[in-house]
């Protein structure tokens, strides 16, 4: 008969501090955790815990083979227990993430079962709170009768630095628009001095860096929904502990990247064996080169240090930032979750849940009713050689008063007429609405101008330095064009006559004019990848694709950064910015403030759905319409069966209340989605 697995209930007062590092750091020596199961930074976390915290012990005869620790936390009528973390925000905000249960290597399942059991069985809760966990951690949960709740989900993102022989080796396994990123940079900081890149060499020299690296990561985080820990003094605090256990046990490295006098980053990596942990960066943007990207080249660098130094692994941990995913090259998903128990009380709740959900959906539908939404995009070519869209379309949709969809194809684009090359796409970009009822639409090389009644065309505006035009606005008399091909913005007056340009990157060395952009097919890669220009304060800005941000044009300085994933739309609706993030956000700030206020991630709620999320309008302060555009063939994703897809979202609740399949129109890429 096989042995069981014991499980002792201890508290963490009654246990000292010596006997618990005792067994925690025998185990963690037998075991296969990350860092944030390690005793430094289980004693620094200690020091967070309340007074309501349990230490269990799994024992096998006498061999200890599991260790646990969890915290509650009481409210009214419900108790919630969390594993390795306190349950309060502003002590939790150094996120610990790969979180389980500290298992031996040779009894991870069993263990981690016996523990879980015992959790479910004998401790009082009504709410398990776990994560950031990966898969084999969250799992054993679900063997019980429980209500699950995912929290967060992500992705871990990591580089298999064995695939490759050499820093070279691996940059080109990198996309185009990366490499050309990467080697960019790195030429205008080498313009200011040698690269070179340190390591901490003391606790003291470590704890320094991590201060002198806190104003810059407060610069760039202070605002945003993440923010920065640095203002937070448990967290400084937390780390300060924490620095002091590991360091000298090469648990870390501060690394601090210069380009000869000037310092361009610092990162904080977890040293686990042949296992580097990316944990944070603090990136410095007071520095000359204007163009560079810091984050990129610290991490370049980081990559290339790691592998003659033999490591295995650089893992960028949970986040879905347009940079991990760019430089890395495999991920695996993580995710915080919550279980409640099965009872009358939660099924009461979780129906109460269902019932408001289901009530709120059918209530704002009926906003759809006699809704008139205008599409602008293109249809995929089926020819293997020429462009990749060969037919723009301006579609308008009718929604009926229950909400049923039909539509109709206003104008189809072939590109009969316009100046441009036989590989440029045809197709329609992002449109706008005039004040005097016209839609001003983008081509690749043209602005056209129709009559919103009959669709009749008004207007066509070409000049020899459009090239790939992504979206237009008309301010008063003036319009402004987002030229993506040559990273800036376009001031005309409404003749069409150019007044200006705007470049979208500081100190860029713009191309020169003298050649007809329209007959160039890309310009790619772009340095900023500017989108789309919206209105705020009487001003004009434009998103930033590749900087993922949104800046003035009258004022660069002036910005807003959004971050995680390559940024498409700016929506100004009433005193809400909505902006829409090509991976499935939509992130919200308040108009005045600036400040991030909310966000949702239609990825994470259609996970079926396959596509780049872009074009975006308000139907109403809580609901608003995605445009899903279809998949097409690259590097890294394979053509889709997925089709276009129109998402209404309801921001309130986080939920997709209507859908509706654009294949029956033809169009695949979706880039403008108006209201009428």
């Amino acid at each position: 008969m096989a042995e069981k697995i014991e499980i002792k209930q201890l508290e963490a007062r009654a246990l000292g501090t010596e006997d618990l590092k005792r067994i925690w750091s025998t185990l963690f020596q037998e075991s296969n955790a990350s860092t944030f199961l390690s005793w430094p930074w289980i004693k620094a976390m200690l020091k967070t815990c309340g007074d309501d915290t349990l230490i269990l012990v799994a024992t096998l005869n006498v061999k200890t083979v599991g260790c646990g620790i969890v915290s509650f936390t009481k409210g009214i009528n419900t108790k919630k227990a969390f594993l390795h973390r306190s349950g309060k925000q502003e002590l939790d905000q150094v996120w610990t993430e790969y979180n389980d249960f500290l298992l031996h290597k040779d009894y991870v399942k069993e263990a981690r079962l016996a523990l879980i059991d015992y959790c479910v069985a004998n401790l009082q809760w009504n709410e398990f709170v776990i994560g950031a966990s990966c898969k084999d951690a969250v799992s054993a949960f679900k063997l019980h009768p429980l209500i699950e709740r995912t929290e967060w989900l992500s992705q871990c993102f990591y580089v298999n630095l064995v695939n490759y022989k050499s820093d070279s080796d691996y940059l080109a396994s990198l996309s185009r628009n990366t490499r050309y990123q990467i080697k960019r940079s790195l030429k205008e900081f080498n313009d200011l001095g040698t690269l070179s890149i340190e390591r901490a060499d003391s606790t003291e020299t470590a704890l320094s860096w991590i201060s002198d690296a806190a104003p810059h990561h407060i610069k760039r985080w202070t605002g945003t929904r993440v923010g920065s820990g640095f203002t937070n003094p448990q967290f400084v605090q937390f780390h300060e502990r924490f620095i002091r256990n590991a360091f000298e046990q090469d648990m870390i490295d501060i690394l601090r990247i210069s380009a000869g006098d000037n310092i361009i980053s610092y990162l904080y990596n977890f040293v686990e064996g042949p296992i580097i942990r990316f944990y944070l960066s603090s990136n410095v943007y007071e520095n000359d080169a204007s163009q560079a990207r810091p984050g990129l080249v610290a991490h370049f660098l980081a990559i290339r240090y790691y592998l003659n130094a033999g490591k295995k692994i650089y893992d960028f941990m949970g986040g879905e930032s347009r940079y991990k995913l760019s430089l890395s090259d495999s991920s695996r998903p993580i995710e915080l979750v919550r279980f409640y128990r099965d009872n009358f009380k939660n099924k009461l709740l979780n129906k109460a849940r269902v019932f408001k959900s289901s009530f709120r959906r059918t209530a704002s539908l009926d906003v759809l009713a006699n809704t008139q939404v205008i599409l602008s995009g293109g249809s995929l070519s089926k020819r293997i050689t020429g462009p990749t869209y060969d037919r723009g379309i301006i579609a308008q949709l009718n929604f009926s008063e229950r909400g049923e969809c039909t539509y109709d194809i206003k104008v189809e684009y072939s590109g009969q007429g316009d100046t441009l090359h036989e590989n440029t796409n045809r197709v329609f970009k992002s449109a706008s609405v005039t004040s005097n009822n016209a839609l001003l639409v983008p081509t690749e090389t043209t602005i056209k101008k129709y009559d919103l009644t009959n669709f009749n065309l008004l207007q066509s505006i070409s000049h020899p330095t459009f090239n790939d035009i992504h979206h237009v606005i008309q301010k008063g008399n003036i319009i402004y064009a987002v030229n993506t091909g040559r990273d800036e913005v376009i001031k005309l007056d409404e003749h069409g006559q150019i007044l200006d340009y705007f470049p979208t990157v500081s100190g860029l060395l713009s191309r020169p004019r003298k050649e007809d952009y329209r007959l160039i097919p890309s310009t790619k890669p772009h340095i900023a990848h500017p989108n789309y220009c919206f209105e705020l304060d009487n001003e004009v800005w434009v998103t930033r694709c590749d900087f993922m941000d949104a800046i003035k044009l009258s004022d660069p300085n002036e910005r807003i950064f959004i971050g995680d994933n390559l940024v498409h739309d700016g929506v100004l609706s009433q005193s809400v910015l909505m902006f829409t993030t090509v991976n499935g956000l939509i992130k919200c700030y308040d108009a005045r403030t600036r400040r991030h206020t909310n966000e949702v991630n239609l990825a994470k709620l259609s996970p079926h759905i396959r596509g780049w999320y872009r074009g975006i309008c308000a139907l109403n302060k809580r609901l608003v319409v995605v445009g899903v555009s279809a998949l097409r063939s690259s590097k890294r994703v394979m053509d889709s069966a997925q089709s276009s897809q129109l998402l209404v979202v309801d921001l309130v609740d986080h939920k997709i209340v209507s859908r509706v399949d654009l294949s029956p129109i033809g169009l695949d890429a979706i880039f403008g989605v108006i209201k009428l």
